[in-house]
């Protein structure tokens, strides 16, 4: 195996329908058995993450399935999530509430920010909801912040705030 950096990739060399090496930026064709793709994505291209993974596949005939950003903290339209940046809760669920979305709630820490929503319970179902967002112009989520607490104990929680603090707002002790 001959290793080589700083040698930029164009394009593959494709003769007869096989890949047969590739050609690097400044022309120079590297001949080869095998053509390993292992470019990365488009996430980052302050880091070089210009994409050139896909280009080279199409030259292959592979199928590019457009990407969509996943692992994504989720914008939010509700001004209100807006107000709750910096919170976290630690036991949420998160499910995308459309007909057909039937798959069980990510569970797990849930933070607002300054944009929406984000941890664990919203970045496992980020993936799909760039997906819808390509056909619709907003999806809606259910949210229970509070996984772990039944109805019954909601109801012994609201009774126990009457009793001791009354006069203060739902959202204040929530």
């Amino acid at each position: 195996v001959e290793i080589r950096t700083s040698n930029r990739v164009a394009s593959l060399l494709i003769r007869e329908g096989a890949v047969v090496g590739v050609r690097t930026a400044d022309g120079t064709e590297l001949r080869c058995d095998r053509v390993i793709v292992a470019a990365g994505g488009k996430g980052y291209p302050e880091l070089g993450a210009l994409g050139i993974g896909y280009e080279l596949a199409a030259q292959a005939r592979h199928a590019i399935v457009p990407p969509v950003p996943a692992m994504v903290g989720l914008c939010v339209a509700e001004t209100w999530a807006h107000d709750c940046a910096g919170i976290a809760l630690t036991d949420a669920e998160a499910r995308i509430a459309l007909p057909g979305e039937a798959k069980a709630p990510d569970r797990g820490e849930l933070l607002f920010t300054q944009k929406g929503l984000s941890g664990p319970a919203v970045l496992d179902l980020s993936g799909r909801v760039s997906e819808l967002l390509v056909k619709a112009p907003g999806i809606p989520l259910e949210v229970n912040f509070f996984a772990g607490k039944s109805a019954a104990c909601w109801l012994d929680q609201f009774a126990c705030w009457q009793r001791d603090s009354g006069k203060k707002l739902v959202r204040n002790l929530l």
